[in-house]
C-alpha cells in the first residue's frame, strides 16, 4: 500500500505540472497570436494609407496639369520652374500655380502628421529636393530596390517611437518625364519611393489589454483545474484509506475465525463446482495433518465427511 500511495502522489504531482504547462503554453500561444494580430493590423493600416495617397498621386499625374491658388502655404514650386506655364492667373485676378504629385505629397505631409500621426514622405537616391534625403532605413531599402528587391515593410524606430514602416518603389511614368527627364530617367526606371509610417502603440495597447484579460481568464481556469485535481487527489486517498481499513478488518476477522476454529478443532471448506477450485481453512489443514503448501483434494474432503458421519 505504501508503494501505491507513493505512486499516486507522484502521479498527481505530474498531473499538476502538466496542467500548469498546458495553461502556460496556451497563454504563450495566445500572446504570440495577439502580437501577430497587432502587427498585421499595423501593416494593414500603413498599406491602406499608402494606397490612398498613391491613388491621389496617380490622379494628379493623370491630369497632366493641376493648378491651385498660390499662397503662403502653397507658393510656386521652384523645382518646376523649367515648366512653361507653371504660374497662371484667372480672369478675376487669382494667381494660380501648378502642382505635381511630389508637391501634392509634400503638402499632405503636415496634415497626415498632425491629424493622423502618420509619417508620409517621398525619398530617392537621386534628389531633386534635398529635403527628401533618405534616412538610414530608407537608404538601405532604396539600395535594395536597385538590386530588384520588392517593397519593404517592417518595424523600425523613428525618434524613439516604434513605427510600422512601408517603403514602396515609385516607377517613372510617361507623365513624370516633364519634371524628371533632366535626371536621366526613362519610363520604367525606379526614381525613388513613397515612405509611409504608422505608430504601432495603439495596436500594441489593444493587444496588451487582450493579453491581460486572457491572463486572468487562464489564471481562473488554472485555479479551477488545480482545485479539481486536488479534490480528485483527496477523494482518491480517502478511498484508499477506507480500503486499507477494510482490508485490515478482514485480516483481523480472518485471524479471529482461524483462532476460533483452532480452539474448537473444526474447519471449513468451499468448492467451486464450475471451476473445480477448492478452498480449505487453516483448521482443515490441521485436522487432516496436511501441510498448507499442498493443494487440498476433494477426495480427502469427502473421505473426512464419511468418517465423521
Amino acid at each position: 500500500m505504501r508503494s501505491t500511495t507513493t505512486s499516486a502522489q507522484q502521479f498527481f504531482a505530474k498531473v499538476l505540472r502538466a496542467w500548469l504547462l498546458l495553461i502556460g503554453l496556451s497563454l504563450c500561444w495566445a500572446s504570440y497570436s495577439g502580437l501577430q494580430e497587432a502587427l498585421d493590423s499595423a501593416r494593414a493600416e500603413v498599406l491602406a494609407y499608402h494606397n490612398s495617397v498613391d491613388l491621389f498621386r496617380n490622379w494628379v499625374s493623370d491630369q497632366h496639369r493641376v493648378y491651385v491658388p498660390a499662397s503662403e502655404h502653397t507658393p510656386p514650386n521652384p523645382y518646376l520652374d523649367q515648366i512653361q506655364g507653371r504660374d497662371q492667373s484667372t480672369l478675376t485676378g487669382i494667381d494660380l500655380t501648378m502642382v505635381n504629385p511630389a508637391y501634392v505629397t509634400r503638402q499632405l505631409q503636415p496634415y497626415f502628421n498632425e491629424h493622423l500621426d502618420i509619417n508620409l514622405r517621398l525619398t530617392s537616391l537621386k534628389l531633386v529636393n534635398p529635403n527628401n534625403a533618405p534616412d538610414p532605413w530608407e537608404l538601405e531599402t532604396l539600395q535594395g530596390f536597385e538590386l530588384g528587391q520588392p517593397a519593404r515593410s517592417e518595424l523600425s524606430f523613428i525618434d524613439g517611437t516604434l513605427y510600422m514602416r512601408l517603403l514602396v518603389p515609385l516607377l517613372v511614368q510617361p507623365s513624370c518625364l516633364s519634371c524628371h527627364s533632366k535626371m536621366g530617367y526613362k519610363v520604367g526606371d525606379i526614381r525613388g519611393g513613397l515612405s509611409t509610417s504608422v505608430p504601432v502603440n495603439k495596436h500594441l495597447l489593444s493587444t496588451s489589454t487582450y493579453i491581460a484579460t486572457l491572463f486572468f481568464a487562464n489564471l481562473v481556469i488554472w485555479i479551477a483545474g488545480v482545485v479539481a485535481i486536488r479534490f480528485a487527489r483527496r477523494s482518491f486517498f480517502n478511498y484508499q484509506h477506507e480500503l486499507e481499513q477494510s482490508l485490515k478488518e478482514i485480516e483481523i476477522n480472518e485471524e479471529r475465525s482461524d483462532r476460533a476454529q483452532e480452539i474448537a478443532l473444526i474447519g471449513n471448506w468451499e468448492w467451486n463446482v464450475a471451476t473445480g477450485e477448492l478452498f480449505w481453512s487453516d483448521g482443515n489443514y490441521r485436522i487432516f495433518g496436511v501441510k498448507k503448501t499442498k493443494d487440498p483434494l476433494i477426495e480427502t474432503t469427502y473421505n473426512s465427511r464419511s468418517r465423521h458421519h
